[in-house]
């Protein structure tokens, strides 16, 4: 077992879904082990894997099995996963729902990279991190 922090990355975008990984794989606590395009594509990657991801940063708008279905049936067969949603939005109706869903976390895109590196590292269940938007800092961290 490596000493790295395993990281798993699901977004539609792929653009963003490669920029996250490379920032990921490039601090040297980090090594992303799974990425997907969409929510049935992480559920089937998981299954192949010898070792799981310590935490997942999903996107929670994402077709096939949506973020929502697939937090779900993750957080059932793998409890010990953290799962992160990652989105452009901060809806309260939307943060409770993946929270309920068994997100441990609620990361806005907009963070910065620096924010998402500590929290990754902190994996920190209940911790919403959701940046001010004068400064970009995560609000209560």
């Amino acid at each position: 077992m490596t000493s790295k922090i395993q990281i798993g990355v699901a977004d539609d975008q792929l653009l963003f879904l490669k920029s996250l990984r490379e920032m990921l794989d490039r601090l040297p606590a980090f090594q992303v082990t799974v990425e997907a395009l969409n929510g049935e594509e992480l559920l089937r990657k998981l299954g192949l894997l010898s070792e799981l991801p310590d935490i997942i940063l999903i996107d929670v708008k994402m077709p096939h099995y949506g973020c929502m279905e697939a937090v779900t049936r993750i957080s059932q067969r793998y409890p010990a996963i953290k799962l992160v949603a990652l989105s452009m939005e901060d809806a309260d109706a939307m943060v409770i729902g993946m929270i309920k869903a068994g997100c441990c976390s609620y990361l806005l895109k907009e963070i910065h990279p620096t924010n998402c590196r500590a929290l990754c590292s902190r994996s920190i269940p209940g911790v919403i991190i959701m940046p001010t938007p004068s400064t970009g800092t995560p609000a209560g961290c």
